[in-house]
């Protein structure tokens, strides 16, 4: 499911306690996986789990790929349907563990001495499931016929990607999703059921083409 949210046109007290109350339990809500366009890597520093070192202190977010598709925008709407029918059994899988993982790190703080073990944890739940999802894509024939087109090919990566709490407030923040007493009040609300500074698990889905290839 696809929730889409939209700031009120009218900002009175209880439009803005709307706003508030809603990213704070979404935020806060391990079964809520926040979805982000590539953009989110001007406003942080990333680091992929397999390029962690000791000397990573820097990092604000440790993330990894979970699958790539061809973009499927000249798909028709019963192509599309086909896609999702393909790959519902495996890409369901793959979402319902994220979710269970969501919910262990909560638990963990996100600092750098923590980082292997993230990593582990994240390896264990995901790694042949998204091996599988994979699989699904590159089976799919809709798929390949996009994939095998010469002309304006472009590739979507979805990518998994954890931080602090502090660190996904302030993507909405530069996001200019929120404003900065918004954020500050959805905070506070999102602070009374969790500590900021725990980790946190959000997607977020990039874009290139040959000309622009992707990479962190």
């Amino acid at each position: 499911p696809l929730l889409v949210w939209w700031l009120p046109d009218v900002n009175t007290p209880a439009d803005m306690q709307n706003v508030v109350s809603f990213f704070g339990s979404s935020v806060h809500d391990p079964e809520f996986l926040m979805l982000f366009d590539a953009s989110v890597k001007n406003h942080a520093t990333f680091t992929e789990f397999d390029k962690i070192t000791p000397d990573v202190a820097e990092a604000t977010v440790v993330c990894d790929p979970l699958f790539s598709f061809p973009e499927p925008v000249k798909l028709t709407s019963q192509q599309m349907q086909i896609v999702r029918n393909d790959m519902s059994a495996t890409a369901w899988k793959l979402m319902e563990e994220l979710v269970n993982l969501s919910k262990e790190i909560i638990k963990i703080s996100f600092e750098p001495d923590n980082f292997s073990a993230l990593a582990a944890l994240y390896k264990e739940k995901t790694e042949l499931l998204k091996e599988r999802v994979q699989k699904s894509v590159d089976d799919n024939t809709h798929l390949n016929n996009l994939k095998n087109e010469t002309t304006n090919g472009r590739t979507c990566r979805l990518w998994m990607g954890m931080a602090s709490f502090h660190t996904v407030y302030s993507f909405y923040s530069k996001l200019n999703i929120l404003d900065p007493s918004t954020e500050a009040y959805s905070k506070e609300e999102t602070a009374r059921m969790v500590e900021l500074g725990k980790t946190r698990l959000f997607l977020f889905l990039e874009i290139n083409s040959d000309e622009n290839p992707v990479s962190i």
